[in-house]
């Protein structure tokens, strides 16, 4: 359930009206054949200040951030916790994190440079742990110094818990930002199970993209923005 915050707004208004007051003022008066007191009424406006204090009672629901439960997903932490595995050492180069090149010139992205038109290169993102009958959805930014869409598509993800594959995706159906990243955003379900076997091996969850070399080097491959946050149950 989101928190609840209650605040209380008091504005203060001050109005300055005219009263208008009956003041009594004794006139003597005196005549031929003695003194004679006379009443008069004299009319006086007063000025009085009324101060009133209205106070107004509002709940504000604060709905907080989700959880990314990839530890150092944003790679705010340089590369601390990732895998990596060059198939071609020679081939795959300058390897690390940093905000050039990154979605939007603040935040972090890892970068990697293809230089030579061979090999794979695989990250793996630290272990992390899912519950059974649960829903999630994952998220990440990938860009490309190459102009070619069909080398772009060929980068694949997989979300591995243990031996099984809860998610298997690609960027073909991601659309290019201004940034000139490509969002992909994928929502899932764990099984719907209370099996012990199948519980351990969702507490051990790990991320992986494999990027392809290209054959026109050189390439350099940016990812940014890892996330997977939890969406609610499922019900069986």
């Amino acid at each position: 359930m989101a928190p609840c915050s209650t605040v209380t707004v008091t504005s203060t208004s001050v109005t300055t009206p005219h009263v208008t007051a009956t003041a009594w003022q004794t006139v003597a008066t005196e005549l031929a054949d003695g003194v004679s007191t006379t009443t008069a009424t004299v009319t006086t406006t007063v000025s009085t200040t009324v101060t009133t204090t209205a106070t107004t009672t509002t709940t504000v629901t604060v709905t907080p951030p989700a959880q990314n439960l990839v530890p150092n997903g944003d790679f705010s932490s340089g590369s601390t916790g990732w895998s990596v595995i060059n198939t071609s050492p020679a081939a795959w180069v300058n390897g690390g994190v940093g905000t050039s090149g990154s979605p939007d010139g603040i935040s972090n992205a890892y970068h990697i440079t293809n230089i030579v038109p061979t090999g794979q290169y695989f990250m793996a993102s630290p272990l992390f742990g899912l519950k059974a009958s649960s829903s999630y959805s994952v998220f990440f930014m990938v860009a490309s110094t190459s102009t070619d869409r069909r080398l772009v598509n060929t980068v694949h993800t997989q979300l591995n818990c243990g031996s099984i594959t809860v998610v298997d995706t690609g960027l073909s159906q991601a659309t290019q930002g201004a940034t000139g990243y490509y969002s992909v955003s994928t929502n899932f379900n764990t099984p719907i199970t209370a099996d012990p076997s199948t519980v351990s091996q969702l507490n051990r969850c790990q991320l992986q993209f494999l990027f392809p070399h290209s054959s026109q080097t050189p390439v350099t491959w940016f990812l940014a923005k890892v996330s997977i946050a939890s969406t609610g149950a499922v019900s069986a």
